[in-house]
């Protein structure tokens, strides 16, 4: 039985981690801010559940359940991308889920 479970188990567990659960908050509302988001949607990892109005809004859905992340986008970011060729966002992560947290 070991032996069997040996063979047939590298081919069936799969750790890909798809379907994570976004919020995506966006202060910016700017053409960069929404290639992103439409990068982020179309990798096929992720799931848009919601674009709630503020941070706080963003983290009750991760409470809930409803979300694995919180991507806020600040007000400013296509600016300040293109002018300093960096920008800082926010990322809040449920880690009960080690799997989905490691992304």
């Amino acid at each position: 039985m070991p032996t069997l479970q040996l063979i047939i188990m590298p081919f069936a567990a799969n750790f890909e981690v798809k379907n994570v659960n976004i919020a995506y908050i966006d202060h910016d509302h700017s053409q960069y801010s929404q290639q992103l988001e439409h990068k982020i949607l179309s990798s096929g990892y992720f799931q848009m559940v919601g674009s709630p109005k503020s941070y706080k809004d963003g983290l009750k859905m991760i409470e809930y359940g409803k979300a694995d992340l919180v991507l806020e986008i600040p007000s400013g970011f296509e600016k300040n991308l293109v002018r300093e060729g960096s920008q800082k966002i926010n990322l809040s992560v449920d880690a009960i889920n080690g799997t989905k947290a490691s992304i």
